[in-house]
């Protein structure tokens, strides 16, 4: 299963949601998904425009769409809450990443002239080993996760 492009940040309620998921995905099935990173939210400016945005984001993690029409509310997490919530519907959480790693913590300018002048597959290999570093979790743009649904006798074995 997929849920990429943060679905469950725009859940009402994303444990719910990740039950659903959970009930209608076979023994041992895999779900991919990512969720908005609660710190990259107040970094952009997209979430937050002012110091009483950025609080609300980090004490309750709902963020809004900057500029007008503010449509729905956003759920931003924290690392701990994703692993949290995958673990309490009932999934295994198998590893979380930072995505967007690179572009997120290198200064725009140098980025944008390192995609220009420096080889792709050098980008991505250096990406991927700082995907590895567990400190930069919360430093991506979104937390992407993959889980597993566990067999019966795992479930049994859990409760």
């Amino acid at each position: 299963m997929l849920a990429l492009g943060d679905p469950l940040s725009h859940c009402h309620d994303a444990a719910r949601a990740l039950r659903e998921i959970l009930r209608v995905t076979g023994p041992g099935g895999v779900l991919i998904g990512d969720v908005e990173n609660r710190y990259a939210a107040l970094r952009d400016g997209r979430r937050a425009e002012s110091w009483q945005d950025a609080t609300r984001v980090l004490s309750d993690g709902i963020a809004r769409w900057s500029g007008e029409g503010d449509f729905a509310p956003i759920r931003a997490f924290t690392p701990s809450e994703v692993r949290g919530v995958i673990e309490e519907s009932g999934w295994r959480c198998e590893s979380l990443y930072p995505s967007d790693l690179l572009a997120s913590i290198v200064r725009r300018d140098m980025f944008e002239t390192a995609v220009t002048e420096r080889p792709m597959d050098e980008l991505v290999a250096l990406g991927e080993r700082l995907r590895e570093d567990a400190s930069l979790l919360g430093c991506g743009t979104e937390i992407q996760f993959v889980a597993r649904k566990p067999h019966a006798a795992e479930r049994k074995a859990r409760t």
